[in-house]
């Protein structure tokens, strides 16, 4: 009896060790990658081609792998990470057997049904959502189906205000891709060169149709505004179909594209270049000749929950120009560096977008600020640190954000006051009744 009473608190001691090590393991779960294979080291150079929810996650994971946590990445569909300090696992049931009691983050947009197969093999993710949180997301939370909501802003997450358990729901800004903080000589005439830039996938979730609309008003005003488009409708998958043009659908095309070839006689006439699928080096170098970026133009606000290509165009000293709607005004708007329109209609978007694109003083203004808040705010280094602090203090993560940076509008404030006072069937029955009067065709 009393051998066992000196191995049980040695027992005790090697289950609290072992206990202490698998809380510093994480497993990364991604869908999907765009190629075959993406090389880690490539991305941090700048010459992988990546969307910014990509990237964020293979940049989360690498920086907690170098500050001493084991980490692990599985891709759901096979494609690899190559030069990584990652350990990369082939599937879900080889990488949950080598977690135990760490921790998993679910990098999600809009994969929901995913969840059955993480929860299938006994593991409760961390959601890390780069789109808006969903009812679907929030009754997961609440059943314990995951273990914590991570939005990419505080415009993302308002709706888990409601939610008794919102303390469990924070808000971890993307991170600026390393390679965009290398000093490139930006040239002394840029701003003089009536060259503007929109970056994203080629296609409506980005806004570029709402552009080439308001574009036409532009050229027409301006003959010396171009505008060269970085962007594919392949980014997030190289093997997706594109029109004559070779930069989105063919539906796309023939109904944003050839509009303008007929008023303007071509594409160049149109002053228009399609650079196509570009490096982050590349874009960096185009960023640094032009005077205006341009990203989603979409006003529906659950198309842009973040935008690291505008953190990134910022991060180089580039001005952008874009719509006041989603959490672009929480994002870049406060950065001083962007110019969000309110206007709606194209044409009187495009007065407000040549005003400023002649405008170089205030273009040099709008520069320096921009690119000193994204060097304070949104550098890996920081943003990492971020997502230590979560993983050490998960019981209450929403003290993690800081203070709201979102809208304060009459939805916060009722958000907010339902889910302190504890009763967020408020806003649930309220939601309910449009609904209904939806489905009834009801004003």
């Amino acid at each position: 009896m009393a051998s066992t009473g000196q191995l049980e608190p040695e027992c005790s001691r090697r289950r609290l060790r072992k206990e202490t090590l698998n809380r510093k393991r994480c497993l990364f779960v991604i869908r999907a990658l765009p190629r075959p294979q993406v090389s880690m080291t490539g991305m941090l150079r700048g010459e992988e081609p990546l969307s910014g929810t990509h990237s964020s996650g293979l940049l989360i994971a690498e920086g907690l792998a170098r500050r001493g946590y084991e980490v692990g990445i599985c891709v759901l569909h096979g494609q690899q990470v190559l030069d990584t300090s990652a350990q990369a696992f082939p599937s879900l049931e080889a990488a949950a057997k080598w977690l135990q009691g760490g921790t998993a983050i679910w990098v999600n947009y809009g994969d929901d049904p995913i969840l059955d197969r993480i929860n299938a093999i006994g593991i409760t993710p961390i959601l890390w959502v780069h789109i808006s949180v969903s009812p679907a997301n929030r009754a997961w939370l609440e059943s314990g189906r995951v273990a914590a909501i991570v939005t990419v802003s505080d415009t993302a997450r308002m709706s888990m205000l409601r939610s008794a358990v919102h303390g469990r729901v924070g808000r971890i800004y993307n991170p600026l891709l390393p390679s965009f903080r290398v000093p490139d000589t930006a040239c002394a005439d840029r701003f003089e060169g009536h060259l503007a830039v929109f970056t994203g996938a080629a296609g409506v979730t980005k806004g570029l149709h709402h552009l080439l609309e308001m574009w036409r008003y532009v050229r027409e005003v301006d003959s010396s505004a171009k505008l060269i488009v970085a962007g594919t409708a392949q980014l997030y998958n190289s093997q997706r179909a594109l029109g004559s043009f070779g930069l989105a659908t063919p539906e796309f095309e023939a109904r944003y594209v050839l509009p303008l070839v007929s008023r303007f006689g071509s594409i160049a006439g149109a002053g228009i270049e399609f650079a196509g699928l570009l490096t982050p080096r590349e874009l960096q170098q185009l960023y640094t000749r032009a005077s205006l970026g341009v990203i989603n133009m979409n006003r529906e606000e659950y198309t842009e929950t973040f935008c690291c290509a505008a953190v990134e165009m910022l991060a180089t000293g580039l001005p952008v120009f874009s719509v006041a709607r989603g959490a672009l005004p929480e994002t870049i708007g406060r950065t001083g560096g962007a110019i969000l329109t309110a206007h709606a209609r194209p044409k009187a978007a495009a007065r407000e977008f040549n005003a400023l694109l002649s405008d170089s003083k205030r273009l040099r203004r709008l520069s320096a600020k921009g690119a000193q808040s994204v060097d304070e705010d949104y550098t890996w280094e920081r943003i990492v640190g971020t997502w230590e602090r979560l993983l050490e203090r998960r019981a209450n993560i929403e003290s993690l954000s800081g203070r709201w940076r979102g809208p304060k509008s009459v939805r916060y404030a009722l958000e907010y006051c339902t889910g302190r006072l504890g009763m967020p069937w408020l806003l649930d029955l309220d939601l309910a009744a449009l609904n209904l009067r939806r489905l009834r065709g009801e004003s």
